[in-house]
C-alpha cells in the first residue's frame, strides 16, 4: 500500500482542487480497490461539471445527474463531453463489487487526463508555439 499514491497522469497546474484530490483519491485506492478508485474517479468528473458551470438541479429544484449534466455539457464542448460519458460509465461500474478492474480504472485516468489536458491545459499551446518559433528561424530558437 502506497500512500499517498503517485497519480498515474499528468495534471495541469489549472486542475481544480476537488478534482485533483478526488483522483489523488483515486490513485491511493488503485492498489486495494478497482471498484472504489473508479467511484473516485467518477466523482473528479462531478467535480469537473461543477468547475464548468454545468446545473446541478432543475428550475423545480430536483437534482440534475451525472449524465444529465455531461449531456448539458455537450453543447459546449461535444468531444470532451463524450470522454467523460465514458469515464462515467467506468466509474458507475465501481458500484458493482467485481464490477471493473484495474485496467479499467487506468483506461479512466486516462481519459480524465485527455479531458484535463483539453480543458485546463497549456501543452498543446505551448507545443505550438515552439513549432512556430522553429520554423520561423529555420532551425533552434536560442532561449534568453
Amino acid at each position: 500500500h502506497v500512500s499517498p499514491g503517485p497519480i498515474p497522469i499528468a495534471l495541469s497546474s489549472s486542475t481544480p482542487k476537488p478534482v485533483v484530490d478526488a483522483l489523488k483519491e483515486a490513485s491511493r485506492l488503485i492498489w486495494a480497490s478497482s471498484e472504489a478508485a473508479a467511484n473516485q474517479i467518477r466523482q473528479a468528473v462531478e467535480s469537473i461539471m461543477d468547475d464548468r458551470g454545468m446545473a446541478t438541479h432543475d428550475v423545480a429544484g430536483k437534482r440534475i445527474m451525472l449524465h444529465g449534466r455531461i449531456k448539458e455539457f455537450e453543447a459546449t464542448d461535444k468531444d470532451n463531453a463524450d470522454v467523460l460519458l465514458a469515464t462515467k460509465w467506468i466509474g458507475n461500474s465501481g458500484s458493482h463489487v467485481g464490477g471493473i478492474t484495474r485496467e479499467d480504472v487506468l483506461d479512466a485516468f486516462d481519459m480524465i487526463e485527455y479531458v484535463i489536458e483539453e480543458v485546463y491545459g497549456n501543452t498543446r499551446a505551448a507545443i505550438k508555439a515552439k513549432v512556430a518559433a522553429i520554423n520561423a528561424a529555420k532551425g533552434p530558437v536560442k532561449k534568453p
